[in-house]
């Protein structure tokens, strides 16, 4: 038995994010083997912490985006447009393997790494810039 399926990100609760205004992106955190997701109010957090995190982490060649997967990324959920940014991490000149059943099971995209999933092009791209300028 898998041990996660579509179903399993269907909760009542997951929907009622999915359908928030508010909501800046939808993500899987892969040490905790859960969804989670920020809202618009935590963007300012999320930049002081996470993206800056990550912006050294690509300096240092330990963090990869590449565009192409920002390209493609842009899918259909719940009646809601998500556009996806796949972060890759490397050891070694080499990305490593880590599972993003979210991304596979919710937005049927596969990529080695975790795609955060942004209700915003806009706000998705400010990101991107942001981490690899």
């Amino acid at each position: 038995m898998p041990l996660f399926t579509r179903d399993t990100f269907k909760t009542k609760e997951s929907m009622e994010v999915f359908n928030k205004k508010d909501l800046l992106c939808v993500y899987w955190v892969a040490n905790e083997q859960r969804d989670c997701y920020l809202l618009m109010e935590d963007k300012q957090m999320f930049m002081k912490g996470d993206v800056k995190s990550w912006k050294k982490q690509f300096k240092n060649k330990q963090l990869q985006i590449l565009q192409n997967n920002n390209c493609e990324n842009k899918c259909q959920f719940n009646n809601r447009t998500f556009y996806g940014m796949t972060l890759q991490w490397m050891k070694d000149g080499e990305s490593l393997k880590i599972a993003d059943p979210f991304s596979a099971l919710v937005m049927g995209r596969v990529a080695n790494g975790i795609t955060y999933w942004f209700t915003s092009e806009i706000n998705r791209d400010i990101i991107y810039k942001y981490i690899t300028k």
